[in-house]
């Protein structure tokens, strides 16, 4: 077990603007995020309840 905490974020990001003729100009905007996170986890209770990794977004609806 890792118990030292790290986080490494990598971002992208690309625009590109091009110009087909006179009355025509074409953009692609790109972006991307990329992470990697490690930190010790404490089996407590509340650190289970607020652990949003294990809830699945239609779990809300009633």
């Amino acid at each position: 077990m890792n118990t030292n905490y790290f986080f490494r974020r990598y971002n992208f990001r690309s625009n590109l603007d091009m110009r087909a003729n006179k009355t025509l100009t074409l953009r692609l905007d790109l972006t991307a995020r990329f992470g990697d996170i490690n930190e010790p986890h404490a089996a407590n209770v509340v650190s289970e309840v607020y652990n949003f990794e294990k809830i699945h977004p239609y779990s809300a609806l009633l």
